[in-house]
């Protein structure tokens, strides 16, 4: 009967969730994802967009202005799917952890679920949302095969696995894995559990005041990470073998199938030319500095610490 209650509850609380969030989560990506180049390289060919937008709540007013609540809530759907997937998944946990009562096979358990949906299940959907979220064309809510048809690229749709060979993906989701999980995860356990074992107070605001800076290291890491990571679900993955006449662009497959733009006149935010992609994660990093400048890779940083913050409230028990 709780079972049931809890299932009856479950989609909408995740409608409920995502709401809130994906407006938030939307203008975070597009702030991070939007290209503001500062240098001109030399011998530099192709077509890019570059709009500069100072701050995470100057992007927020320039998509309510462009595009309205209908653009702070593109990506709705791919979130709320994502959001299903890691908590159904999530149910696994305490049921597999149970046959095993130790601490030790908990956090097996945990690592194992934060790797699969991280990383497995998370590239894919990841790149799907973000592209979603980016896109200045208008998709329909419940045409899946529509919007994926724009959302990627006939080599994509043909060789889904490509998705995890854009280069550096898989590599940036790993690195997030072993910094957020074993750095930020199990810090927080073992000060939390070293606290509560004290009773002098002292000892308590010395543990806490550790994990404050382990935090801050983590989400000084995790931060740029996040930037590098979005800048490469972006960019899609082409080869030779696409029929003659065939769209292979976002924009030629828009127009191929008729869809409207939420602001044709202006654009959002500004985007990388699409056939000049980053080769590698050292490629990104180094061609990101050279163009954007180092402080690109802490936009919106307060947002990782918060979020982090947040988690570290929820995992350490009340001292």
């Amino acid at each position: 009967m709780t079972n049931t209650i809890a299932l009856v509850g479950f989609l909408p609380a995740t409608l409920l969730g995502a709401a809130i969030a994906v407006p938030l989560s939307g203008v975070l990506v597009r702030y991070r994802a939007n290209y503001a180049k500062r240098i001109q390289l030399d011998g530099e060919t192709g077509s890019a967009t570059h709009t500069e937008v100072k701050g995470y709540f100057a992007m927020m007013k320039r998509v309510y202005k462009l595009e309205g609540w209908a653009g702070l809530y593109k990506g709705f759907m791919p979130a709320v799917l994502g959001s299903i997937l890691a908590a159904l998944f999530g149910l696994l946990i305490p049921v597999a952890a149970g046959l095993q009562r130790t601490p030790l096979h908990t956090i097996s358990f945990q690592a194992l679920f934060t790797f699969f949906f991280g990383v497995i299940v998370g590239i894919p959907v990841s790149i799907i949302t973000n592209r979603a979220i980016c896109t200045p064309y208008v998709l329909p809510f419940f045409s899946p095969k529509l919007a994926l048809c724009v959302l990627l690229t006939p080599t994509e749709r043909r060789r889904p696995w490509t998705l995890y060979c854009t280069p550096g993906l898989f590599f940036v989701h790993i690195l997030t894995f072993i910094i957020s999980f074993f750095v930020v995860g199990i810090a927080s356990r073992l000060v939390g559990w070293t606290a509560i074992s004290s009773h002098e107070a002292v000892f308590k605001g010395l543990f806490m005041a550790l994990y404050a800076v382990l935090l801050i290291l983590a989400s000084v890491l995790i931060a740029p990470l996040q930037v590098v990571t979005l800048r490469l679900s972006l960019q899609r993955n082409h080869d030779d073998n696409v029929a003659e006449g065939q769209p292979r662009t976002e924009a030629e497959q828009a127009s191929h199938l008729k869809l409207r733009e939420y602001s044709p006149d202006t654009d959002v935010m500004g985007f990388r030319n699409e056939f000049d992609p980053y080769m590698s994660l050292y490629d990104c990093v180094t061609r990101m500095k050279q163009e954007e400048g180092w402080k690109v890779f802490y936009r919106a940083y307060w947002v990782t610490l918060i979020f982090h913050a947040a988690g570290a409230g929820l995992s350490i028990p009340a001292l």
